[in-house]
Order: structure tokens, then sequence, then C-alpha cells
């Protein structure tokens, strides 16, 4: 289903190109797609889906045909944020790719961005902001780990002999006072991220579900 969706998004994104351009198949009746014959010219540089979905290029004197999911490769690789008129990022380094993960910039477009944040005094608002991320992002975690620790607090340990008889082991603790220190604890904690951050539980709430 994943691969179906991710076709038909690039025949869409295709499909839109081409009528730009005027040259989509509903548009010109020498459109055909290519079969190993075709009427219509193309140029060096031409790039086009064929029926099947498959993406053709025009180099000179050939044309070589793509996978259906090359597009989807190249879009999966794009600094989305970074201002194309000013960006050099061209051979991506292992900084360039992290910086695309946090904020869909290279490196280099993102020091540019917080330069210009600093002089437009936004800076510090920017950063409490990504602060604020990262501690809602860690509580999330946190919070799921808190809530598999409860249910392991209740299981005694078990192991099994070398003749095959399984020995439990008696809880040295009583787990329902542990469980309401865990959540106790976890609580404070949570509070306290609220309220450095100016966090309400609503917004709390909806950052868990992204």
């Amino acid at each position: 289903m994943a691969k179906s969706n991710a076709d038909s998004k690039l025949r869409n994104i295709d499909a839109i190109k081409q009528m730009l351009n005027g040259n989509h198949k509903f548009q010109t009746k020498t459109t055909l797609g290519y079969t190993g014959k075709t009427t219509d010219k193309r140029e060096v540089g031409d790039i086009w889906v064929d029926e099947d979905g498959f993406e053709w290029e025009q180099k000179a004197g050939y044309r070589i045909k793509k996978g259906k999911l090359d597009g989807l490769r190249e879009e999966l690789k794009i600094f989305k944020h970074c201002r194309k008129e000013t960006c050099t990022c061209i051979e991506p380094s292992r900084a360039d790719e992290k910086m695309r993960t946090l904020h869909g910039m290279c490196l280099d477009c993102v020091i540019d961005m917080e330069h210009n944040l600093k002089l437009d005094g936004k800076y510090e608002a920017y950063e409490f902001d990504k602060m604020k991320q990262n501690a809602l992002s860690w509580l999330r975690e946190s919070e799921k780990e808190v809530e598999a620790l409860k249910i392991a607090i209740f299981q005694a340990p078990e192991f099994v002999t070398v003749d095959g008889h399984i020995n439990k082991w008696e809880l040295q603790y009583d787990p329902e006072k542990m469980k309401n220190s865990i959540e106790d604890q976890f609580n404070q904690l949570k509070h306290k991220i609220f309220e450095e951050y100016k966090v309400t539980v609503e917004e709390y709430e909806q950052f868990k579900t992204i």
C-alpha cells in the first residue's frame, strides 16, 4: 500500500509538471509514452513519465529509464527548507544529513538561518522553542518507558534449571508501593518541565500524537 501511494504521488507530481509545460499526454496527441518508438521530440535533460508510471530522461542520443521509486528517493534527499538561490550543498556530509533531520536544511543554511535570527533579535525565542521541543520529545519517550517499568515490577523473575524446572523468585519489594513511587517521581518531573517551558496538558497531549 505504501509503495502504491508513493507511485501515485510521483505520477501526480509529474503530471502537473507536464501540464504546466504543455506536454502532458492529454494535451498533445504526439506524446505516447516510450515503448521503443516514439513520435515526440525530446530535448536533452527532458524528464517524463510513461503510461506505466516509469520515469524517463532524455540524454544526448539516447534515453534512460528510471525506476518508479527513483523520484521518491531523490525527494527524501532534498533539503526542503534550504534557500535554493543561495544553498551550495551538493555533496551532503553527515553533519548536513543530521541537520536535514532536525531542520530540513543543510548545516551551512542552518548557520545562516540562526545568524539572521540573531540579527533580527529573534534567536532567543527560537532557541527556547527548540529546547522546548527537545524536552517534550524526551518526556514522550520517557513516559513510554515508565509505563513499561510499571508493568515489569509486578512480574517476578523466572529462570529454567538444567533439568527443565522453572524456578520463580519472590519479589523482595512491594510492587504497588514501588509503582506509586515511580508515578509520583515522574509526575513531579513532568510538572517541572511543563512549568519551565510553559506547556499545557492539552498542548502536550497534542504533541504526543505527532
